[in-house]
């Protein structure tokens, strides 16, 4: 619920998909993973080709 709604995130630093872009979707995943969450699919299709949700 927290990243649906960017709670913590200020309108002009661009929200959580934006920082995950600003990441890398390959390092979020990876993130994800380590602390065993199942990202979603979009996630883990993005980062397997160096996509970004912002294109």
């Amino acid at each position: 619920m927290v990243y649906l709604t960017g709670y913590g995130f200020s309108l002009w630093r661009g929200g959580p998909m934006f920082y995950a872009d600003t990441l890398g979707l390959s390092a979020v995943e990876r993130a994800m993973r380590k602390y065993s969450w199942l990202p979603a699919e979009r996630v883990t299709e993005l980062a397997t080709s160096d996509g970004r949700f912002n294109t």
